[in-house]
């Protein structure tokens, strides 16, 4: 029984692998990237569905510098994803390294020194924003309504949700365990696949937080980990699998809370703060915020009297670039 279900496994890895091309393999050398952009203009993505394959590209997210001619203040806005390439987050320190204040969000999801990304970023071969961020930096400040008021800590209906009760896993196990998986090329080619399917809805989405199609999203890397389950040997390894599509299904019980009052009443707290900001006398000050947030984050700004003046777009998830010999 046990062989034919491993047979039945690698034959939906070989199916899902033929199913996968990357830009570089479908275009001519020299093709120019088109980009469909989406979450009002802050994420762009050139992958794309051909005749039923999936033809896989980067993701890049957006940093938006905007100006205020009155007093010449500036604010650059960061479009943030809680996983992402190491690249992009190095990126992002440097982008932001001349700002006199850089406030971001707090990480809301955490048990003691983890969040509960680390899993699902490890196991796409990406790492968890809260990982690599500059936020030990003299001008990163913390900055949100919740780690800034514990009563809204407290009325996070954490309980009511039902997130499933499961420890979460050392990094070092999390990191062993994508090691194990990756060695797969087929495994790599489904992880590249789950992040193409993400990177699409994202770039579909006019803005806010695309729930059903993240949640569908989550729904697909739960059984991408499945079917990596396979290949493991050790009973050890597919107990860690078993963990981790369970705290993906917590985190997508979480996602209709967060497209609610997690997004405009802490972009409206964050906004507050930026005007301190530049009532204490600073001119120059960073947003880093995740993707969600930065439609309307911009709009809050240009009613203060901003304007857009320069943009760059950050890789954030290179999968066409990496399989192709680039990064």
């Amino acid at each position: 029984m046990r062989k034919i279900t491993l047979c039945c496994g690698l034959a939906v890895l070989m199916m899902a692998g033929c199913q996968l091309r990357y830009r570089h393999e479908a275009e001519p050398a020299g093709t120019v990237a088109k980009y469909q952009s989406g979450m009002g203009d802050f994420v762009r993505y050139d992958g794309y569905a051909s005749g039923g394959a999936a033809v896989v590209g980067d993701l890049h997210l957006a940093v938006v510098t905007y100006e205020r001619a009155s007093d010449s203040a500036k604010v650059v806005l960061v479009a943030g994803f809680p996983m992402a390439d190491a690249s992009y987050f190095e990126a992002v320190n440097a982008a932001v390294a001349g700002s006199q204040r850089v406030l971001f969000e707090q990480p809301i999801l955490e048990n003691g020194e983890q969040s509960y990304w680390d899993a699902p970023a490890a196991l796409l071969d990406l790492r968890s924003n809260d990982s690599l961020l500059a936020t030990e930096a003299e001008n990163w400040k913390a900055c949100d309504m919740l780690s800034d008021n514990p009563m809204m800590q407290n009325m996070l209906p954490l309980d009511e949700l039902g997130l499933p009760d499961v420890p979460l896993p050392d990094p070092e196990q999390v990191v062993g365990f994508a090691q194990t998986v990756f060695q797969i090329e087929q495994a790599r080619r489904l992880s590249d696949y789950a992040k193409h399917l993400v990177a699409l809805e994202l770039a579909q989405s006019a803005s806010g937080i695309p729930v059903e199609r993240i949640s569908g999203w989550l729904d697909r890397l739960a059984g991408l980990i499945d079917r990596a389950r396979l290949y493991l040997r050790k009973e050890e390894n597919r107990k860690q699998a078993e963990g981790y599509v369970r705290q993906i299904q917590g985190i997508k019980t979480m996602m209709p809370f967060f497209a609610g009052i997690l997004v405009e009443q802490r972009n409206a707290f964050v906004s507050v703060k930026v005007g301190k900001a530049f009532d204490e006398g600073l001119r120059d000050v960073a947003i880093y915020y995740n993707v969600w947030h930065s439609e309307d984050l911009a709009k809050r700004l240009e009613k203060k009297g901003f304007s857009e003046s320069s943009r760059v777009w950050l890789p954030a998830w290179s999968m066409n670039s990496r399989a192709a010999g680039l990064k």
